[in-house]
């Protein structure tokens, strides 16, 4: 694992995130929501309650709160891109379903779900409680016979098949565990990953929560609970504070070693510097109460552990649940650990996501880590929503902090470059006393480069449906069009390297000057109208007559980086063909030849996997030299007499009337032609040809959408394997939902 024990304390990326939150199906609208400072928290209507469950008689009850954060469509899932059959998927609590649509969104807005399979991803994860559960409300009209253990209820319901399933339908082989520390259990999830990363068990973490209430569209009797809210608002530090709102959310983050993002090209929302999770022990009232000791130990120690100090720190995100004596606890512990370092007062900012989108329980941790590092990513200071006056109980003009009242420049508000390393830090904490404190740090964002490149693009998209491809096209198109000026070739890299093969597939290369949200849009308007799928059961390779590259054209292409092996193939055959003296003219043929033996390798490294070279033409002597290279053993195909007659006069192919095709018509295949000039293949094939004349650069970037649109897999990760490329944030895929939910009764 490279990096792995380079340093201890070394810094970690956040380099992908996905969210689903009230009022913000992602982590776009989410941000617009916080930028703009609207809260999330709705009204509901008879309708809604009713169909939650809620009597006419409950609702009209005097003081019952009729508001509530909503999380859309929680009933809805792509079971059928995971694998997983209808009758499994009205078994699955919502919160296993989400999450693994979450968790690959995260995994593809970091460019890594490729990557994280073929390295070690662990997942860390955790989801909501059993009394506001999908088996707790639905029991046994679920599958009222079966609830034994491992039964489908059983492994669809509890919180210990969480991580390990998003470990199974994702494919990644890292450490998988689920943890619960109650209203701290994401940000523990977090810390653990850390830890998990900076011993080298792991090259990416995944790291999740799922909180999701059933009955959901309802409220609460006023006087239900002293932690609910009296008027159905989460008013964090003010003196109007009565209390919280619990809601629903799901989300997740993708971390990695500073180190290896530098070296991936990752783009990075912010960098974790430090974590430090710990428990009040009994010294305090009660198992349920917080602990100012124990919360300001933690941030002692993650404070330290970030090599900072107190005063560095500009902006906190409390725990923040608007309670009357929660909120006045935290921000004395916060106090005690700040002022070990400054007496100064007012510096540093603090808010809370509950404010906009409730309490989120387990994901509370998450929620409020997904808002900071959009913040450090974007250098805005968010409001914290609902405060009027100070709590009473916090004396905030002789304190360090400051309530964040408005949207601003973070780097302005601080007198400093745009450039310059910021510091947040995030408070979390758990009924039972699990505290956990976490120190962030932004990062110069990368250079864009390449948004007039004068240069063409491969850029291939799939999906399981044509529908859902166009639908995927269009989110591009809306993408570049709302975020303007571009890097197609980051675009292009991001979209190739990370993006899953399905069947429905668009390839076609970006051409210099085409506007790119115009060529995604066309794209879109095209793919309903597109031939057939295709999907080949043969791949050959032919190649009748070779293209005489001259001496300084065939030196480019085995100088450019990206041909780096091909040119030691290259090297390799020449070697063996030179070994008789030889004329200049059989030098110059047999150079010639070596390049298309390490052409045909070179399509091989990049998924071409031919059943054959048709031995037709110069594919004849192509097959003799990848005979020769495994080290055949038979009279004819080890005799040097081929090879003599080849250097010497360029005779001895074995020509064939015609290809050897498949007897059966119904077999699909596909040849890949050296030549530009028709072929005659069985009318259940196509061709795909290399180069159109001389072969090009540009040849390739074509060659390379057209056997993606003809159904091969093709390597992207070996084409890009030497370009230095940034990532993207780029749009995810659409997934195709269905309601899956028990029938009522």
């Amino acid at each position: 694992m490279s990096q792995a024990l380079e340093s201890h304390l070394g810094d970690l990326a956040v380099v992908g995130l996905a969210c689903r939150f009230p009022g913000a199906p992602d982590q776009r609208v989410f941000w617009e929501n916080l930028r703009q400072g609207r809260e999330s928290i709705v009204d509901l209507d008879d309708q809604q309650l009713s169909a939650a469950g809620v009597t006419r008689e409950q609702w009209s009850e005097p003081g019952y709160i009729r508001r509530s954060p909503v999380l859309e469509g929680i009933e809805w899932f792509d079971a059928r891109f995971f694998g997983v059959s209808a009758r499994e998927a009205i078994l699955l609590d919502p919160q296993h379903r989400l999450l693994l649509e979450v968790g690959y969104e995260a995994l593809e807005d970091a460019g890594h779900v490729k990557a994280a399979q073929a390295g070690v991803t662990g997942v860390y994860a955790c989801m909501g409680g059993i009394t506001t559960s999908y088996l707790h409300q639905f029991g046994d009209r679920l599958d009222p016979l079966h609830h034994e253990t491992a039964s489908l209820v059983h492994q669809g319901n509890d919180k210990d098949f969480l991580a390990t399933r998003l470990s199974f339908k994702l494919n990644l082989t890292g450490p998988s565990m689920t943890v619960q520390t109650a209203c701290s259990s994401s940000l523990v999830a977090l810390h653990l990953a850390c830890n998990a990363l900076r011993l080298g068990e792991v090259d990416t973490a995944l790291v999740g929560a799922a909180a999701i209430r059933i009955p959901h569209h309802t409220g609460y009797p006023l006087g239900q609970s002293p932690l609910l809210s009296r008027d159905g608002r989460c008013c964090p530090f003010s003196s109007d504070a009565s209390g919280t709102l619990f809601g629903s959310g799901v989300a997740s983050v993708i971390v990695r070693r500073h180190a290896d993002a530098i070296r991936d090209g990752d783009h990075v929302y912010a960098l974790i510097k430090s974590s430090h999770v710990n428990n009040d022990g009994a010294m305090k009232i009660g198992y349920t109460a917080t602990s100012v000791p124990g919360q300001a130990k933690a941030m002692v120690r993650a404070i330290t552990l970030a090599r900072a100090n107190a005063r560095q720190i500009s902006y906190v995100e409390c725990h923040g649940t608007a309670t009357s004596l929660g909120d006045p606890l935290e921000i004395k512990a916060l106090e005690k650990a700040f002022r070990l370092d400054t007496q100064d007062h007012g510096f540093c900012a603090i808010g809370s996501v509950k404010s906009n989108i409730g309490h989120l329980e387990q994901a509370a941790g998450i929620a409020s880590l997904i808002k900071v590092a959009l913040m450090l990513k974007h250098d805005t200071l968010v409001p914290s929503l609902n405060f009027t006056t100070p709590n009473p109980r916090i004396d905030f003009e002789h304190s360090p902090f400051r309530v964040s009242q408005d949207t601003r420049v973070w780097s302005q508000a601080l007198e400093q470059p745009a450039d310059t390393a910021r510091l947040a830090a995030i408070n979390c904490l758990g009924i039972g006393g699990t505290n956990v404190f976490s120190v962030l740090q932004s990062v110069a964002p990368a250079l864009m480069r390449g948004t007039d490149a004068a240069v063409d693009v491969p850029i291939c998209l799939s999906a399981a449906t044509r529908e859902q491809l166009r639908q995927y096209l269009l989110r591009f198109a809306h993408f570049v069009r709302d975020s303007g000026p571009i890097d197609r070739l980051a675009l292009a890299h991001t979209i190739n390297i990370s993006r899953s093969a399905h069947r429905e597939r668009f390839a076609g290369v970006l051409k210099a000057g085409i506007d790119v949200d115009r060529f995604f849009e066309e794209a879109a308007h095209s793919v309903l109208d597109a031939p057939a799928t295709f999907t080949p059961r043969l791949v050959y390779y032919l190649c009748e007559q070779p293209q005489h590259l001259d001496d300084a054209s065939r030196q480019a292409w085995l100088a450019a980086p990206r041909y780096q092996r091909m040119a030691d193939d290259y090297a390799e055959c020449l070697g063996r063909l030179s070994s008789t003296p030889q004329t200049v003219e059989a030098a110059a043929r047999c150079a010639e030849l070596a390049f298309e033996v390490a052409l045909y390798q070179q399509l091989v490294r990049w998924g071409m996997v031919f059943e054959a070279v048709i031995d037709r033409g110069y594919g004849h002597w192509i097959n003799r030299c990848l005979q020769l290279g495994c080290g055949a053993s038979s009279a004819l195909d080890a005799s040097p007499e081929w090879l003599s007659a080849f250097v010497q006069e360029g005779q001895g192919a074995a020509q064939l009337a015609s290809p050897g095709w498949p007897d059966s018509a119904q077999v699909a295949v596909l040849v890949v032609s050296r030549q530009a000039w028709a072929v005659t293949v069985p009318s259940s094939g196509r061709c795909v040809h290399l180069a159109e004349e001389m072969l090009t650069f540009a040849d390739v970037e074509r060659f390379a959408c057209d056997v993606v649109q003809a159904g091969i897999s093709f390597d992207w990760l070996d084409y890009y394997r030497l370009v230095k490329a940034q990532k993207l944030s780029l749009p995810t895929y659409p997934f195709a939902r269905q309601r899956y939910w028990p029938v009522e009764d």
